[in-house]
């Protein structure tokens, strides 16, 4: 069997260059832990200019021989902080830089403010779609609208609500926040701190899970 690189209407197939044309864009990667740190590697590995930013400055992009990263207000508590600093960062780049989210929170933060980030960055495309699936409400009501398999799943805001399910679910059974940062709001002693799901394995310890 041998390889095709491309068909008779369309030709070769085009490799990616190996190092970026110095009149592309800047780079800049929203989030400063490990992935975000692996962004910007890459990117300057292969001549981009990159940069990556965060609101949590124990994130490593903030050591890193690659970096250091920008330390940016947080856009869940203080949205205005965090947009005033996205145009101070786009005005020193210059040129319209390539906005990449790498964490939940910036791609949570770039859908919710993308008008106003639109004149001064790139945004992908599916930036709308992309904070719709990084928020549990709209994740499970779009896999329900498409008909996407998936457990029977009910969002819970008394305990009423948790006790009905509790009566019919099936165990063990998952909690989980609507979005994982709910939790990091926690103190670091408290059980659910920076957890990203509880597993309930009885009526009982569902109830225990969502009164903690």
């Amino acid at each position: 069997m041998s390889s095709v690189n491309g068909d008779v209407t369309r030709g070769p197939l085009r490799k990616n260059p190996e190092q970026a044309d110095p009149t592309w864009p800047a780079a800049v990667i929203a989030g400063a832990y490990q992935t975000g740190v692996l962004a910007v590697r890459g990117l300057k590995r292969r001549g981009v200019r990159a940069y990556c930013f965060d609101a949590n400055a124990d994130n490593p992009g903030f050591r890193s021989v690659y970096g250091p990263a920008r330390l940016c207000p947080d856009p869940d508590t203080d949205p205005d902080g965090w947009l005033e600093f996205m145009r101070a960062l786009a005005r020193e780049i210059g040129g319209q830089p390539a906005l990449i989210p790498s964490s939940d929170r910036f791609v949570s933060a770039i859908a919710r403010h993308a008008e106003a980030l639109v004149p001064h960055y790139r945004l992908s495309a599916g930036t709308s779609l992309q904070g719709l699936l990084a928020d549990k409400h709209t994740q499970y009501d779009l896999a329900a609208r498409h008909g996407i398999p998936m457990p029977r799943t009910q969002f819970a805001q008394t305990t009423a609500e948790v006790e009905q399910f509790a009566a019919q679910a099936v165990y063990p059974c998952l909690l989980k926040p609507t979005h994982f940062r709910e939790w990091l709001r926690c103190s670091q002693a408290h059980p659910l701190y920076a957890r990203k799901i509880a597993i309930a394995r009885s009526a009982d310890e569902l109830a225990e899970v969502y009164r903690q």
